[in-house]
């Protein structure tokens, strides 16, 4: 009882200590002495969701970039060394194609710099970026231009995150531009310039406090003559199918939904709600990060090959349709996993060794589907058989030659709504049927358009097969460098290949791509993410990380201080793993590092990039949308001359620890069920060796 009643006194102090600065009216207006200002936004709870700098373009209006509003509900902006701040009353200007927004400040009388259009803009040319930090310090950066493409530039220097919104200045104090944040180019930032500003300020609209702006974005329908449209985009982007915003809109948050959309169903029949091919983009290359501009796109594809076949649809003709309430996934796989010689798909490949086959499966998605969760019949609700109606369910598995593979693979890629496939490598203790139906889970709960993948490697599928997993996932590399080759140079050619590993799988996956960096000039990849993984931290860190940045054009780590699993192996091997981010979580520069914490309600705290919903938000943003962290309403930290990042409404515990509000009762509530069910098993032997006494006697 002492250790609950500890536990909730932790989880309460935590709570306090990071609620929003007092937003009490200032009672006449200030002087900021800086042009810059350090603008904080907090959530509906009061929790801090993001932060940047922004810089006066009126006394009383900041302008800064447009991605630190999506999550805000409250803000407040702070001068260089006043704590007291200026509350934020809410928005009057946006201007989305650049990602800015000008907020108006209460009771401000801020100094305001000259503007420069910036037309003098050279490559090689020396600038400064001015910002403020969380110290309510002001911060000074050189910074040199690399590339220029008006509206749009980029610049180079050793640029702190905190100056990101804040303004880049020539060397005579004139701003020519915004820092919107880092591109996939290490080392070089992304600036906007400030001609268009003067026209944003001059026709500024009615004021919208933040929390209107957000209701607004949530619930506004779109207009009926402005349908969805296919964002087309460089090989190198996703085709991201969006809504466009009614005119009056100020955030840039999709419609929040109760559950995600199914991946976008492709029919055969022409219609003008269905999935459809992007034609190449005809307008000017964008940089990362910069926002999605709407174009026209092509007509439907009319005989294509199904991506998700919707049993919502129903099969009968005329007025009157009968739902089947489940959607299938389709999935290719790739596995050396030996054939049982059973039918059924559950059982069609075991744990032995065997030879890399290919083909496809299809995966059953319920339509009462909890995101983050695979549905299996329960004996609390009576179910002894699998129904799809109901449960998450491995339907087929169909082996392919490796010709035919390639050849659908091609089909079905053409059909997707985007150019983008992800390949998940699972973890110790997972069977090819478990690994089926969490990547049909992904691909559903992601949203994701375009074609999922799975490679499964033999694990044991056994809590007590982690040593023999450790000898297996050392087996399949040479057959998972195979296969990752093949698919991109065949299959998913001129595709944008994402990889996602979980736990041991990462082993396989960091050695592979380490392999192949040596071996290529240009990344293969585009997106790699490493969830928990089970991997000598320092061995990461050391040879693997610096390595497979190489051969990826991203690279991003969810670690957390709560996997019970990972630290069960960190005493196994007697070495932090690299998916434990305690004492500290790894920091490599050039990779993205996520502090994930306390979030996870299971047990072992290890499955919570595919079960928690903040953690699946962050993925979609970065897989679908590929927005960078700065723009995904992480929480920046600063680490020394590092940085990382953490989830919203993550709290840091002052043991160094994190854990979301309620993640302590919910860590409780699992230890009662454990208990319990602890208590219940002791009662069931008593009672067995109870009756054999009496049996004997």
């Amino acid at each position: 009882m002492s250790k609950l009643l500890l536990t909730f006194w932790l989880a309460v102090s935590a709570a306090l200590t990071t609620l929003a600065p007092s937003l009490q009216v200032t009672p006449a207006p200030q002087r900021a002495a800086s042009p810059v200002v350090w603008v904080q936004t907090y959530d509906r709870e009061g929790r801090p969701a993001a932060a940047a700098s922004g810089f006066f373009v009126q006394p009383d209006v900041v302008l800064t970039r447009l991605n630190l509003i999506a999550s805000a509900d409250t803000a407040r902006a702070f001068a260089p060394g006043d704590r007291h701040g200026f509350k934020v009353l809410g928005v009057v200007g946006v201007d989305r194609e650049l990602g800015l927004v000008l907020l108006k400040l209460e009771g401000a009388r801020g100094v305001v710099p000259p503007l420069d259009d910036g037309e003098w803009l050279e490559k090689g040319g020396d600038v400064e970026a001015l910002g403020s930090n969380e110290n309510l310090q002001e911060t000074r950066s050189p910074a040199r231009v690399s590339s220029v493409n008006l509206p749009r530039y980029e610049i180079t220097g050793a640029i702190p995150a905190a100056s990101y919104g804040g303004p880049v200045l020539t060397r005579d104090g004139k701003v020519v531009g915004v820092v919107l944040g880092n591109t996939a180019t290490r080392g070089t930032l992304l600036a906007a310039s400030v001609e268009r500003v003067p026209s944003l300020v001059a026709r500024m609209t009615p004021l919208k406090t933040l929390s209107e702006s957000q209701e607004r974005a949530d619930g506004a329908a779109a207009p009926t003559t402005t349908p969805p449209v296919v964002t087309a985009t460089s090989s190198e982007r996703p085709h991201i199918i969006i809504q466009r915003d009614p005119p009056d809109s100020m955030s840039g948050r999709a419609p929040a939904s109760s559950r995600p959309p199914p991946p976008v169903i492709v029919r055969s029949q022409p219609a003008p709600t269905q999935g459809r091919r992007a034609p190449p983009r005809t307008a000017s290359t964008r940089f990362p990060g910069e926002p999605e501009t709407p174009v026209e796109s092509a007509p439907p594809l009319a005989g294509a090959t199904p991506d998700i076949r919707d049993k919502n649809v129903g099969k009968a003709t005329g007025a009157e349709t009968k739902p089947e309430p489940y959607t299938i996934v389709p999935i290719f796989y790739g596995t050396d996993r030996a054939r049982t010689g059973a039918k059924e798909p559950g059982e069609f490949y075991g744990a032995g060794r065997g030879k890399l086959e290919l083909g496809t499966c299809e995966v059953s998605i319920p339509s009462k589907h909890v995101p983050g969760q695979l549905e299996s019949p329960s004996l609390w609700r009576l179910e002894f058989k699998e129904d799809p109606k109901l449960h998450v369910v491995l339907l087929s598995v169909k082996p392919l030659d490796a010709g035919e593979f390639h050849s659908q693979f091609q089909t079905r890629l053409g059909a997707a709504a985007s150019r983008d496939v992800f390949v998940f490598v699972h973890g110790y203790n997972v069977k090819f049927v478990d690994a089926a139906r969490r990547t049909a889970q992904l691909s559903y709960d992601l949203g994701f358009t375009g074609v999922p993948v799975l490679y499964s490697w033999p694990s044991q599928g056994s809590l007590s097969g982690y040593t023999t997993d450790e000898n297996e996932v050392v087996w399949t590399e040479p057959h998972l460098r195979q296969f990752l080759t093949d698919l991109a140079a065949q299959g998913a050619s001129g595709a944008r290949i994402h990889l996602v590993a979980h736990s041991m799988g990462n082993r396989a996956l960091t050695n592979v791509l380490r392999s192949l960096a040596a071996e290529r000039a240009t990344p293969l990849f585009s997106e790699v993410i490493l969830t928990a993984p089970d991997v000598d931290a320092e061995v990461f860190g050391r040879d693997l990380a610096p390595a497979i940045q190489k051969i990826a054009r991203r690279v991003t780590l969810y670690a957390s201080s709560s996997d019970t699993a990972l630290l069960a192996s960190k005493k196994i091997h007697g070495y932090p793993r690299a998916g434990d981010s305690l004492p500290e979580i790894i920091v490599v520069p050039g990779m993205d590092s996520i502090d994930a914490s306390g979030i996870d309600t299971d047990m072992l705290g290890h499955s919570y990039f595919a079960q928690m919903k903040v953690v699946m938000d962050d993925m979609k943003l970065l897989l679908i949308a590929s927005k960078l962290p700065g723009e995904r309403s992480l929480l920046e930290q600063i680490r020394g001359a590092s940085r990382y990042w953490r989830l919203p409404g993550v709290i840091v515990t002052r043991n160094g620890g994190t854990l979301t509000p309620g993640a302590r009762l919910l860590t409780v509530r699992n230890g009662l069920l454990l208990a319990a069910l602890l208590l219940a098993c002791a009662l069931a032997v008593w009672l067995i060796l109870r009756a054999r006494r009496r049996a004997a006697d």
